[in-house]
Order: structure tokens, then sequence, then C-alpha cells
């Protein structure tokens, strides 16, 4: 490096220094001579670039470089004809994507090489870079890539074509500058088809990709000219796009319709039906046990009864109905992954009649595993949504509803509660005997056997019965509810045990007590305060409560507050009766008296 201020170093005429100057630009060579490929050549080069001396004639090494870039150039070309038709991908990588990956490492060696070469004004002037540059134009991976440029100086007659750089191109290189617009066009459309192919790809659910075998097979073959006689010089690539459009106009139109019928009239309809409480009925207020059961089962047979039109009669005559219903497993080609649509399709496999039922009854069972787990959520919602009413404390309004009476010297409750229990017991029962009901998919040909005489609807020969019954979940929940009604068993007998603080309206000695009432002679205030704390008594029994909530079973009062009221005015009427008959025995003998004092007289 120069210090500031100072001289640059001159060594001209000086004899010395020409020896150290050839033996500099002789260790050059012999350091050049030692690079076996042109990279490491270029690399040493622009080491010694940096030294900034023209003695070492650069530009002639660059020119060697040249020469032996076009040797590899040769190598490259005569491996790319031999690997052409199989070339080396590496594993498990798509066939298209393998051989970009090949053509494009072909490209980069020669790349690099080529932007070094065009910053060497003296060397892409020289007619060695332009018998290189003309045999890098015949190599077809090159052409894919060569970026081309028209720069016009002066009239249309003067246009000269350039190609990176500033170089007289052979006839192929104009022939690509004068059709540049039909192939910029032409490769928008065909960009435009592939992502339109990856899209509708894309967007086919993975379940029903084995059925659509045909349609990826068709879409793949439309495409394959594209990658054999379709070439930028061919006259066909209109015609080419357009078969391409109207393939994947079609395929794409088909797989709409079979998304938007998954989406629409199977996945919603499964989603509803697990998240309803579809096969239980939940009164709004309580109702008696046997209405409460009564109300289930024709809740049970609204649900269990689908109507199919006659046009369906015979849609399920391919199905072979013992395939259909067994559970597919974890291999399975309907659990593929997201990037199955875009594997290579096996085209060992026959597309045949076999093949097609085999997929076909594959779908069906898959669909008819997501009913039996629509149909499991269903029932799982349905008995929790019981239990919740079933063990609330007061969050929901009771499920049955019993009467307490009066059984002397008892208080009872009717229904009991080993009633409300068995009639809850078999609401449980009946909310998994619906199963039994829903025929299972495939089935509905044998509708006609499965009626009995009348209006009789009996269960399917094919259910879901077992399998929805047989559920951990269901299982676990179902015995969870059983005697669930006895937790309310301390409750009501306290509640009865309350209630019999009334037990003396009903005393054995219920006539001698007014008896010896009456003969103590009571003064009329005294009948009338017994009157009246029998009027209030009765007045604090109209005022009970009408029902008491215990749980899930309501009961009612009615019954049992007639039953105290029968039972206290029984009191007031015989201790009037009593008195009646006393006072009448009075108002006899005071009359006997009279009329036998005014005879004496």
């Amino acid at each position: 490096m120069e210090e500031a201020g100072e001289k640059p170093f001159d060594c001209s005429g000086n004899t010395k220094c020409g020896g150290h100057e050839w033996e500099l630009e002789e260790f050059v060579g012999n350091s050049l001579d030692q690079m076996t490929d042109v990279d490491n050549v270029l690399r040493l080069l622009n080491r010694f670039e940096k030294l900034n001396l023209e003695c070492l004639h650069l530009d002639e090494r660059y020119l060697e470089a040249m020469i032996m870039f076009q040797g590899e150039i040769e190598v490259l070309r005569d491996r790319y004809n031999e690997e052409r038709q199989s070339p080396l991908i590496p594993r498990n990588m798509p066939p298209v994507s393998g051989r970009i990956m090949w053509i494009r490492h072909f490209y980069k060696r020669i790349e690099e090489p080529m932007v070094i070469f065009k910053t060497k004004p003296r060397v892409v002037q020289h007619e060695k870079y332009r018998n290189a540059f003309n045999f890098l134009m015949q190599c077809p991976w090159y052409l894919c890539n060569t970026k081309i440029f028209i720069i016009k100086h002066g009239s249309p007659l003067q246009d000269r074509i350039q190609i990176n750089g500033g170089i007289a191109v052979p006839d192929v290189g104009q022939v690509l500058v004068f059709c540049k617009e039909k192939l910029l066009n032409s490769y928008e459309v065909i960009k435009s088809l592939i992502t339109r192919n990856d899209s509708i790809r894309t967007s086919i659910p993975s379940l029903f990709l084995p059925l659509m075998r045909t349609q990826l097979i068709k879409m793949e073959n439309v495409f394959m000219p594209g990658f054999s006689t379709i070439t930028w010089t061919s006259m066909k690539i209109p015609e080419f796009c357009q078969d391409v459009t109207n393939v994947l106009d079609y395929i794409e139109t088909f797989a709409k319709e079979v998304r938007d019928m998954k989406e629409a009239r199977i996945d919603e309809v499964l989603e509803n039906l697990a998240n309803t409480t579809s096969v239980v009925y939940l009164p709004i207020d309580a109702i008696c046990p046997s209405d409460f059961l009564e109300e289930n089962i024709k809740y049970r047979l609204q649900i269990g009864i689908i109507d199919q039109p006659d046009l369906q009669e015979n849609k399920y005559n391919w199905l072979d109905p013992e395939k259909a219903v067994k559970p597919i497993g974890s291999t399975s080609k309907l659990l593929s992954s997201e990037n199955t649509a875009f594997k290579e399709i096996d085209r060992n496999v026959p597309l045949d009649l076999v093949t097609l039922h085999s997929d076909c009854i594959e779908m069906f069972a898959f669909f008819n595993m997501k009913l039996i787990d629509s149909l499991i959520k269903c029932t799982k919602l349905s008995l929790e949504k019981l239990k919740q009413r079933a063990v609330s404390l007061g969050e929901f309004n009771p499920l049955m509803k019993t009467n307490m009476i009066l059984q002397i010297p008892l208080a009872v409750i009717i229904p009991s509660l080993d009633e409300v229990q068995s009639h809850f017991a078999q609401v449980l029962n009946n909310v998994l005997e619906t199963h039994k009901y829903i025929g299972m998919w495939g089935q509905l040909q044998q509708q006609s056997s499965m009626k009995g005489g009348g209006d009789e609807i009996k269960p399917k020969q094919l259910n879901y019965f077992k399998t929805v019954s047989e559920n951990k979940e269901v299982m676990r929940i179902y015995m969870g509810l059983q005697g669930v009604m006895y937790l309310v068993n301390p409750d009501i007998l306290a509640l009865l045990e309350k209630y019999l603080e009334y037990n003396y309206l009903w005393v054995e000695d219920r006539d001698q007590q007014l008896e010896n009432f009456c003969e103590t002679n009571p003064l009329i205030v005294e009948i009338s305060e017994r009157f009246q704390s029998y009027d209030d008594r009765a007045e604090s029994i109209r005022q009970l409560p009408d029902y008491h909530n215990l749980g899930a079973v309501q009961i009612r009062m009615e019954l049992f507050k007639l039953a105290l009221l029968v039972e206290s005015d029984a009191w007031k009427h015989t201790l009037g009766k009593k008195l009646g008959e006393r006072y009448k025995e009075k108002l006899t003998n005071m009359v006997d008296f009279i009329k036998s004092t005014g005879k004496n007289t």
C-alpha cells in the first residue's frame, strides 16, 4: 500500500525489478497450472488481480481460463446427454422437482464463471470467448435460463442483438429475441396453469383422492406433452394450453361439487348431530315419572323413523354390508397427509371395477365411522344433560314430580322414590335403545322387513345400538346415573318427618279430648276462642308451600295440605256437633221443666 503523499513505486529501467516481474509472472503461471478446474483458476486470478500489476498479463490468463471453461462445458454436455433420460434424483423427491434441481445444478456450474468473464471487456471481445459462447448457446439447460435483451441503435434496420454483454449471437439467439413476446406469453399462461393445477390438487379433500385417481391421472397425462414433445419452438403450444385448460375446468368443477357435497351434506349434518341432545326428551317443567318415560319413548320413535324416496330404493345394491361397517385402520389410504395429492400416482394399480368397488366400500366405511363418532358424541351429550338435571341442586328445574299424601299415621310420596328411580332407569335405557331404530348405512333396502303389522316400528336388523352402548365413555356416564334418584332419599325422609308435626290432628282420642272440653261447660268466649284457633290452624295449613324441589324430584303438596285441612276441620266439626248435642239436651231439659212447672201451677 502506498502511504499518503508518497509517489507510486516505479521500477522501470531497473533490471533487478524486471527480473522480479518475470519471476512473479512465472509464479502466477505455475500456480494456475496446478489448478484443475476453472472455479479455482478464477478464484486465484481474482487474488492476483488485487496486486494491480500489469506485468502479470492477467487478461491472457483469463483467456486461458476461458479455454479451460469451454472444455468443462463439453464435459457437462456429454454428461447431460448421458444422464438426461434417467438423472440422479435425491431420495423421496418428486420426479419433476428432482429433474429441475438436476438441471439447475448444470446451469449453476456455468453461470458463475460466465458472470466473471463478462466483467472483463478484453476477454468478451476476443474470438475465443465468442466461440465458447456459441457453443454454450447450444446447451438446452443454459437456453432455459439466459436473459435476452434487444438494444436498438438508430433505425430498425440497424438494430443489433446483444445478449448479456454485447456480442453478436447465433441464429438460435435471434429466434429467441424475435419470439420473445410469444414465449413470454406462453410462459405466463403455462405458469398460471401450473398454479391452477396446484390449487385444484390442494382443494381436493385427501379422503377423496383414492376415488379421484382417474382424474389425477388425467391431469398428469394432459401435462405430459409439456415434459417431452412441447418445447419453446413448438407450434402446438396454444393447443396444448387449451387442452390443459379444458381438463382443469372439468376437474375443478367436479372437485368443487364433491367438496360442497361433503361440507354441506355430510360434515354439517354430522357436526349438528354431535352437538345436539337429540336422543333424550328433557321437559321444561317437572312431569310425572310415567309421563316422562312416555314422552321419551314417543321422542325416540320420531327420530328413529327415516323415510326414503322410492327413487333411492336400489341406491345401495352395490354395497357389501359386512365390509361397509368394519372400522378402517390407521394404514387406510383415506387417512393420508395433505401433500398426498402431489405425490406420484402408482399406475401399476389397475383402474377396474374391483378396485373402484373396494375404494367405495372403504370410503363408505370411513363415513360410517364418522357417523358412529357423531352418534356417540350425541349420546354422551344427551346423558350429560340428563345428568345435569338429575343431580342439580336448584340450578335447573326438576325432571319428575310426585305427590305427598297422608296415610295415617304416616306421610308418604306417591309415586314412591323406587318408582321414580325405575322410570328414570327406563329413560336411560331408552336413550341407548334409540340407536336400535337407526339403521346402519346401506340397509335401507331391508326397511320393508323392519315393519310389523299396522304402524308398529321394530328395531333395525343392523343398527348402532351395540357400538354406541359399548363405548367406554357412554358406559361410564350410563353407570354413573344408575340409582341417582336415591341421592335425594335422605332429604325426602327429612321432609316427611318434618310434616309429621301435624300428627296431633289425627290422634285416636280426638273425640275424648273434645268430650272433656265440653264437660267443662265452657263459656261462649272460650268456645269462640277454640273455633278461632281451628280457623287459624287451617289458614296456616293453606299457607304451606305448594311444592318442594329436592334435586331432580319435585314433591307436590296439594293432596297433603288437603288431607291436613280435612283433619283440622274434623276437630271443628266434631266440636260443633258435640256442643250442639249438649246444648240441645240442655234446651230439651229446660223446655220439659217449663212445661212441668206450668202444669203444676
